[in-house]
């Protein structure tokens, strides 16, 4: 659980991974004080080298690894990244004549 205190840290989930993955985004001064609380609340550290496997597994690209800046959205598998409705993004050019 994230503290009320602490506003500037945003919890995400992403469903993509068939094991529970969230993502917790906040300033670098607070990442000790994240990871006690997380590692009080039963949290478990794993190797870079297992979350990959996992990611892999679950085909979620990892920037500068699988996908740069020259690949659109939707063929990197992060067509759940963007809303297609709500304006432009990234190759919506290309996606839109297709």
């Amino acid at each position: 659980m994230i503290p009320a205190d602490r506003s500037a840290w945003h919890l995400w989930r992403d469903e993509r991974w068939a094991v529970p993955a969230v993502f917790l985004f906040l300033p670098r001064g607070e990442v000790h004080e994240a990871l006690d609380l997380m590692k009080a609340g039963g949290a478990v550290s794993v190797a870079k080298e297992a979350v990959d496997i996992v990611r892999l597994e679950a085909g979620v690209p990892e920037y500068g690894m699988e996908i740069n800046s020259e690949h659109l959205l939707l063929e990197a598998n992060l067509g759940d990244s963007f809303a297609r409705n709500k304006g432009c993004y990234p190759g919506q050019e290309v996606v839109e004549r297709i």
